[in-house]
């Protein structure tokens, strides 16, 4: 009797379909030219409009867009001073 009552819970647990995982890409990255203000994929080595090459991360002495210093131990996302982004 322990194999029929065995059975019926089988057949009365409900299947449950497996659900793939989806892989959502990576978000994109966009990084502004210092020299033309061109949107550009992170990372790049040169401008996809003007042509000259990215600013590393070490070059930051001075803001872009309000010309203050930066003396900093490493480049900031946001200028602290006028809060323009820089990465």
């Amino acid at each position: 009797m322990g194999d029929i009552t065995m059975g019926a819970a089988i057949l009365l647990t409900p299947q449950f379909e497996k659900q793939e995982k989806r892989e959502e890409p990576p978000p994109k990255i966009t990084a502004i030219c210092l020299h033309c203000g061109a949107p550009n994929d992170y990372p790049y080595n040169y401008c996809k409009e003007c042509g000259k090459p990215a600013k590393q991360l070490h070059e930051f002495k001075t803001c872009p867009y309000c010309g203050e210093k930066l003396i900093l131990p490493k480049q900031p996302n946001f200028c602290p001073y006028c809060s323009e982004k820089l990465v």
